[in-house]
């Protein structure tokens, strides 16, 4: 597996639970055990993404390298843009996005689902997922949902239930799923900075 660096969004803003990013997580900041369990991944770099310069200095106190980014970004992946042009990294880095609020984040999950885009050449993109089991979560609008291919390649993700997918959760044909996404994305660098592009544009 080739290099890969872990980018940590940490907005200061949060409506369900403010200050979420350093809610305290067993004597640390939830951001900072994220960064714990990024940083014992296989990536070169793992860096922090916020919008609020207590947060930079509290992930700098711990040994991190905070990137401030601005605070109106629509969209994680557009945080993600602004991280890569202060780096002016190259286009073929690939940078493994994960959620500040994954305390628990395994590192062999990381390495995993970097390792998966960069030995499929017709993704673009690499996220992992894992089976949705209770009903409750697959009517929940707040969990992303995604059905797969049954090669493992994600046909469409929603926060809506799926159709044919209402009354059981089993698998249908050659489709496997609905499967919970987790809350990690691996991106080359050009594939954030279309993205963008095109987003802007529609």
């Amino acid at each position: 597996m080739t290099g890969f660096i872990v980018v940590v969004p940490a907005r200061a803003a949060s409506t369900r639970l403010p200050g979420k990013m350093l809610a305290d997580i067993g004597g640390l900041p939830m951001v900072v055990r994220t960064a714990q369990q990024a940083a014992r991944s296989a990536a070169s770099q793992v860096y922090i993404a916020t919008d609020d310069p207590h947060i930079a200095n509290v992930v700098r106190h711990h040994g991190f390298t905070p990137l401030l980014t601005r605070a109106d970004h629509p969209s994680g992946t557009d945080r993600l843009a602004e991280v890569v042009a202060q780096l002016a990294l190259p286009d073929d880095q690939v940078i493994v996005n994960v959620q500040g609020d994954e305390p628990m984040i395994e590192p062999d999950i990381i390495n995993l689902t970097a390792g998966d885009l960069q030995a499929h050449s017709a993704a673009a993109i690499s996220t992992c997922a894992y089976p949705l089991a209770d009903r409750q979560d697959f009517f929940n609008p707040n969990i992303v949902k995604v059905v797969c291919s049954s090669d493992q390649y994600a046909l469409y993700f929603s926060r809506a239930p799926f159709r044919g997918h209402a009354t059981i959760l089993l698998p249908v044909t050659a489709i496997s799923g609905p499967y919970r996404q987790s809350c990690l994305q691996v991106f080359p660098h050009c594939i954030i900075l279309a993205y963008t592009l095109i987003v802007a544009g529609s």
